[in-house]
């Protein structure tokens, strides 16, 4: 595959306070756009657009899990130490420079993320959520 691939997984809205799993929602033309990087052997980032996160002192981190062969899900990227707390868009990236771990919204370095076949992303919750609209997206592109 050459070039981008950039789809829409769905949207979260889970304002139940702890741990939530989202398993995107992908629709039947998913891995034609894929194309020979369908059965997960691509590089990929995630673009979470946080919409609305309101309540009182509301804090959602995210999990990228992936299946590995049998293994099962396995934790390739996550949003680190610091919860998002503000609408805004926030990406966490394949690839960055060698000791790059964050530029504002962008968090770097996570070399396993895409190439596991199945997807989903665990959103914590925390503090008390009133709202939460979360706009989540893959961007596949590569093949290594």
């Amino acid at each position: 595959m050459t070039g981008k691939s950039i789809i829409f997984a769905g949207n979260y809205a889970v304002a139940t306070s702890g741990a939530n799993t989202f398993i995107p929602s992908l629709d039947a033309n998913f891995e034609d756009r894929l194309g020979e990087n369908k059965t997960g052997t691509t590089s990929m980032d995630v673009l979470f657009n946080i919409k609305t996160l309101t309540g009182t002192s509301p804090t959602v981190k995210a999990s990228v899990q992936e299946t590995f062969s049998d293994v099962g899900y396995v934790e390739t990227a996550n949003s680190g130490s610091t919860a998002y707390s503000t609408s805004g868009k926030y990406f966490l990236a394949h690839d960055g420079q060698t000791g790059q771990t964050a530029t504002g919204n962008i968090l770097y370095g996570f070399a396993m993320m895409g190439k596991g076949i199945q997807k989903q992303i665990v959103f914590t919750n925390g503090g008390t959520i009133g709202a939460v609209s979360i706009d989540v997206y893959f961007i596949f592109y590569g093949g290594n």
